[in-house]
């Protein structure tokens, strides 16, 4: 488990916030100058953070689980992809240096 606030979270009024039971709080609040349409995109962006998350690790198993586990050349086309899930991963959960 992350030690984010777990999902789902819900955008209001471009900010968003965790549902913890009673209690919501409060994570991030998007300002942009850039518009309406790109300032709600963004929010919805990160309110789907810990579900898209959840879907790379899901992601991430079910590929090393059907790649065989030698490959020296690497020549399945879904080693890149692995590859990409386990740096947006790390990135997302603070592992990259």
């Amino acid at each position: 488990m992350s030690p984010h606030t777990q999902g789902p979270w819900t955008v209001e009024n471009n900010s968003i916030y965790g549902n913890a039971g009673m209690i919501r709080p409060f994570i991030a609040s998007v300002e942009d100058d850039h518009g309406d349409e790109e300032t709600n995109a963004n929010a919805r962006l990160i309110a789907s953070a810990p579900e898209l998350l959840d879907v790379c690790r899901c992601a991430l198993a079910d590929l090393e689980g059907v790649l065989p586990e030698y490959d020296p050349e690497r020549e399945h086309p879904a080693w890149e992809t692995l590859q990409e899930l386990r740096v947006a991963i790390a990135k997302a959960t603070g592992e990259q240096s």
